[in-house]
This record gives structure tokens, sequence and C-alpha cells, in this order.
């Protein structure tokens, strides 16, 4: 038929790739996504950096963060929680320091 998924049904494909330690597929994923005219939101973004931190790839993890940000779209509390409790998990409780003093600063705006 050539229908093109919408965006919540490639942020389940996404919970199930992560779920499975496939972040290396569901970064392809948020590229597919992009081509098809289908923008990644918020969520699919939250999704992706939490499996990339569960993987322990704190720095892709950092550089999606940024990514999404970079796109206009505002962190929301889920997405927050889950790079800074990602990063915390893994030993980069430094980092996560540092990504939150920048939020409280102003340089991030999250709701």
């Amino acid at each position: 038929l050539g229908a093109v998924p919408d965006t919540w049904a490639y942020n389940i494909y996404l919970t199930l790739l992560c779920s499975e330690n496939l972040v290396d597929m569901a970064l392809e994923v948020l590229q597919i996504m992009v081509e098809k005219g289908r923008e990644p939101d918020v969520v699919s973004y939250t999704i992706v950096i939490s499996g990339l931190c569960k993987a322990r790839r704190f720095d892709t993890a950092v550089e999606l963060w940024h990514t999404m940000i970079w796109k206009g779209f505002s962190p929301d509390n889920k997405a927050w929680r889950a790079l800074v409790l990602g990063l915390c998990d893994g030993g980069k409780v430094d980092l996560a320091y540092e990504l939150t003093v920048g939020a409280m600063k102003g340089k991030v705006n999250f709701s």
C-alpha cells in the first residue's frame, strides 16, 4: 500500500528496538522517519536517549539530546529524567550535574 507509519507507530518500534538493545537500529529509524516525512518528536528522542544510556552510549545520548534541542524541541520532564538518571546510573554523575546546572541557568528550557 505504500502507507508511511505515523510518529506514534514509529515510537512503538523505537521502544521495541531499544528494549532489545538495538540502539544503532533505533538511530537509523530516527533518520528514516525524517526521510519519510515523519519528524521525530520529544517522545521519539526520549526513547532513544534512554536506550542509549542503558547501552552505556552516553556520548551519543548527550549528542542526541543536543540535536533534539537544536531542532527546536523543548525536553519535557520525561526526557530530562531519562537523560539525567541514565547518566547517573551509568556513573556519569559529573556530566548529569553539568547538564542540570546548564538547565538551571536557562540553557535548556524544559517544561
